[in-house]
């Protein structure tokens, strides 16, 4: 399992590089079985930068940006290609972009009519986009329409794309699994019906999923909770999830995080992750500035990182399960007036594995 030996994990051994004016918006690993050591970010600043893990073997490895550009606009959706150095970008304007030649050359293959919330580069040349226009989209980037736009009814706030397929949450609180066998089925008929709102589900403030292994999806909320669900594809073509644990990952009693006030105080979840090697472990990134991690097969908390109250903006464990990279800045979701006052970082934490399980720090009850 993960190495948390003690609650506080030390990650004073993490690198991490100051090289952005304004907080980072997303990252996005490169799929296996390619290199699994390079993911892509982008920043509030307009900047998107290819980034990799050096010396990956290493106990404390580091992490370097390969190359950087900056677009027009902020782009809150990126991708890479599989096999090469090509990133796909989605942009607030709507705007889907093509950046190959290590950053030296942009092509706008198409848009939507609001900001992409997310997109996928699904192979060498398919792409798949879902936008704040409530429709998702598929694209070849050899051609200049989209080959289909699929109505899903209502804003998304959060979607992931994992080995089955894609999960996305909508703003009504319901939840769709589109598998990657069936999407040529869906061409010319609307999504819409197949989301439904889990009866278990402990919140409907959806803020972040994520797509695991063994039809399993982790979903967090504005209200501070983080829920693994499995999943079962009903016969309309939608699915039907179950609540295998939840926790109250970002809610913190008095005293917590710096929290002196005699209340509960609820951060939103900002990044949740299911580990694809070890399938027992999941994480929650929240605005308080922690990274807790889970054992949802034993309703278990493992440990956490600390970053100051620093608010984490994403975070995301590698394909491999091997690293976590996180970024932590000003939360731009809570407003234009905050504390402004921290600079943007990106971090890299190796997580280390063993063979067996060994004992959990003791039962969440926060």
């Amino acid at each position: 399992m993960i190495s948390l030996n003690q609650t506080e994990i030390n990650n004073s051994s993490s690198s991490s590089f100051v090289d952005f004016q304004d907080t980072i918006a997303t990252i996005s690993w490169r799929t296996l079985p390619y290199n699994p050591s390079q993911f892509v970010c982008a920043s509030w600043d307009s900047k998107i930068s290819l980034v990799e893990v050096v010396h990956p073997m290493l106990q404390n490895p580091t992490i370097r940006c390969k190359f950087s550009r900056t677009m027009e606009y902020p782009c809150i959706a990126v991708s890479c290609q599989p096999s090469s150095d090509k990133i796909i970008a989605g942009s607030i304007n709507g705007d889907i972009h093509l950046i190959e030649g290590e950053g030296q050359a942009s092509t706008r293959i198409g848009s939507h009519d609001d900001a992409v919330k997310y997109i996928h580069f699904a192979s060498q040349n398919m792409i798949y986009s879902v936008s704040y226009d409530k429709t998702m989209r598929f694209w070849d980037n050899r051609r200049p329409d989209a080959i289909h736009s699929m109505n899903l009814g209502a804003k998304p706030t959060c979607c992931d794309f994992g080995l089955l397929g894609m999960a996305i949450g909508l703003e009504d609180g319901r939840i769709g699994v589109l598998y990657e066998r069936d999407f040529s089925s869906f061409f010319g008929r609307s999504f819409e019906g197949h989301f439904k709102k889990p009866a278990t589900l402990i919140s409907d403030q959806l803020s972040c999923i994520s797509m695991g292994r063994e039809n399993k999806i982790q979903v967090g909320s504005h209200d501070g909770i983080s829920t693994v669900l499995d999943i079962e594809p009903d016969q309309g073509g939608g699915v039907y999830c179950n609540m295998k644990a939840s926790f109250m990952a970002h809610k913190l009693l008095s005293g917590e995080g710096g929290n002196t006030s005699d209340k509960i105080i609820s951060y939103p979840v900002n990044a949740v992750g299911l580990n694809s090697i070890l399938l027992n472990v999941c994480f929650s990134a929240g605005r308080n500035g922690e990274i807790r991690f889970f054992d949802y097969i034993r309703n278990g908390y493992l440990g956490r990182i600390t970053n100051n109250n620093i608010p984490v903006s994403d975070a995301k464990m590698s394909p491999c399960g091997k690293y976590l990279a996180y970024a932590t800045g000003y939360d731009w979701s809570i407003g234009i007036e905050g504390d402004k006052r921290y600079k943007s970082q990106l971090k890299i934490v190796p997580l280390k594995q063993f063979g067996q399980t060994s004992h959990l720090l003791n039962p969440e009850n926060s």
